[in-house]
């Protein structure tokens, strides 16, 4: 027992770093949902590239080292990595169509008025 250690082992950087970066994108892609904070909702797009991106090799190199947490770390961090992208495209899209929509009424307002006086 005097060799036993009880710190975490993290065999696979690559692994670890996909998850750490996709939990952070898919929170900072929820943030985009809040009005007033779209400069922090913009880190999620480069955050979730880096997470699918590192997931991608830390699972190359965990199969290539037949390390299964290794593997499921990778995985969870490209999938949290992609949530986090679809989450950011449907709030932008959601955005786009609100801001459409308000600047067609006002359009439409601006048009009766000239027309009406």
């Amino acid at each position: 027992m005097a060799g036993t250690s009880t710190a975490p082992r993290f065999g696979n950087l690559w692994s670890f770093a996909s998850l750490v970066l996709g939990v952070t994108s898919l929170l900072f892609s929820l943030i985009a949902w809040a009005p007033f904070i779209p400069a922090v909702s913009l880190l999620s797009w480069p955050l979730g590239l880096c997470a699918m991106a590192s997931g991608w090799v830390g699972e190359k190199r965990a199969c290539a080292d037949r390390d299964p947490a290794a593997t499921g770390q990778a995985r969870w961090g490209r999938r949290l990595g992609c949530l986090a992208w679809i989450i950011e495209g449907l709030a932008g899209v959601v955005f786009v169509l609100m801001v459409g929509g308000l600047v067609g009424v006002g359009l439409a307002i601006w048009f009766k008025s000239l027309t009406h006086p």
